[in-house]
């Protein structure tokens, strides 16, 4: 049963071999990169449920898609959202999500 939950607002575009650009939570702006990588979530420290070191996310596109997959949470050294992934990244590549709803654990 997840702890809490952040639903954030993807505005998303592809640069060569990552996608990149913002996620929009409540009045705040987040820089976000999704690319391929040894699996691994990066949020920022405000970002982070307390006690919690795992997270499932859920991107979901504007056509209904819902694409999943489970962290072990890092904190970002960039103090944006990070997302290293293969499969997500080629899950996404026909059609970037819109919205991102992290569960924390």
């Amino acid at each position: 049963m997840s702890k809490a939950k952040i639903l954030l607002f993807l505005d998303l575009t592809w640069g060569q071999s990552y996608i990149y650009g913002k996620a929009m939570h409540r009045d705040r702006v987040y820089a976000i990169n999704i690319q391929y990588g040894r699996k691994e979530l990066r949020l920022p420290e405000e970002l982070l449920y307390p006690d919690s070191n795992e997270a499932i996310i859920h991107l979901y596109t504007d056509s209904g898609n819902r694409i999943t997959a489970k962290y072990t949470i890092q904190v970002s050294r960039n103090d944006m959202i990070e997302v290293y992934d293969e499969d997500v990244t080629n899950a996404i590549a026909k059609e970037l999500p819109v919205e991102m709803l992290i569960e924390f654990n």
